[in-house]
């Protein structure tokens, strides 16, 4: 949560202490307090400060006639000269020092976490988006300053440690090594080098030109090598991993929670498989599933073509899409 969510729970939780919430604020609250555990934490760190500063006052004024006597006596002997007065005032003052210290911190610590896996600590360039079509990508934010990490779109050129989380569309990723992969959404993608990647889900084909043999997809359990061929792979949602081979071979390792290789596969030219990571076994494809091979030729001007258009492109110059969400 951001300070102005923080804020915002602690208003609403006052109005309620007041006894001045709205039906609309009072249903506001239970609905974010039902979204977020984060809020709810908030809330009852508000409301066990306001049972102490209550429950402080409700103790002075059941001393009601102590303090109208007090009040009474000379300036010398002022309530600030009584010592139980004065430390009730001491404890509630360091009471509020302690929870705003405490939330200054734990928002710095939230905040310094939410960088670290928003931001990746992010290596060196290792590949570009070269083709999109119909493409919706999730936005990095830093939620504390609301201002984007990193947009990714055609032409983005992606880090080693990004994290790619295709929503909508088929994109064409191409790496320094001349390796093209097609992502197929919904697809989420690490990026661990440029010679590594990590599908958590959804689809891809891989393209491995000479010299750059060796690339690898891990999914589930199992880890795909390229020995100079074209592969598909998906992320089934059983949690099962299908491997087409369309040209030359791939080895498939499979690895125990060490990352040691345990098993070893080879697949050539048309096979096809399914691994289980439950059993560690290989079965029969009865239904292959249907990769996309290739996003065609970039879009070029067409003389003598006359449109209008109010399409909602995604990020990065449009001279080179062949895509994006609404081209016509």
């Amino acid at each position: 949560m951001n300070q102005k969510q923080i804020s915002e729970i602690i208003e609403l939780a006052s109005a309620v202490c007041d006894e001045r919430a709205t039906t609309e604020q009072i249903q506001l609250l239970e609905l974010r307090l039902s979204e977020s555990e984060e809020a709810r934490n908030v809330y009852a760190d508000y409301m066990l400060i306001h049972a102490e500063l209550y429950w402080q006052q409700e103790s002075l004024q059941s001393n009601v006639g102590m303090t109208t006597a007090l009040l009474k006596q000379p300036a010398r002997n002022s309530i600030f000269n009584n010592s139980w007065a004065l430390a009730t005032m001491l404890l509630i003052g360091t009471m509020l020092g302690a929870w705003l210290v405490w939330n200054l911190n734990s928002q710095n610590q939230q905040t310094n976490i939410k960088r670290a896996i928003a931001g990746k600590a992010l290596g060196e360039t290792v590949a570009v988006v070269s083709q999109t079509v119909n493409c919706r990508w999730t936005i990095e934010q830093d939620l504390q300053t609301e201002q984007t990490v990193y947009q990714i779109g055609y032409g983005s050129e992606l880090r080693a440690g990004q994290k790619l989380n295709l929503q909508q569309g088929a994109a064409e990723i191409t790496f320094n090594s001349g390796v093209k992969i097609i992502l197929e959404a919904p697809a989420s993608l690490d990026l661990s080098s440029g010679s590594e990647s990590i599908l958590h889900e959804g689809r891809l084909t891989a393209s491995v030109p000479q010299g750059a043999e060796g690339f690898q997809v891990a999914c589930n359990g199992i880890t795909l090598v390229d020995r100079g061929t074209e592969f598909g792979v998906s992320a089934e949602p059983s949690g099962e991993t299908e491997v087409h081979v369309f040209d030359g071979l791939v080895e498939g390792h499979v690895k125990d929670a060490a990352g040691l290789t345990f098993k070893k596969v080879s697949w050539t030219t048309n096979d096809m498989a399914l691994f289980n990571p439950a059993t560690s076994e290989f079965r029969d494809v009865a239904e292959p599933s249907t990769f996309i091979r290739s996003l065609g030729q970039t879009a070029q001007r067409t003389p003598g073509l006359i449109a209008s258009e109010e399409f909602d492109y995604p990020v990065g110059r449009l001279g080179g899409q062949n895509g994006g969400y609404g081209w016509g």
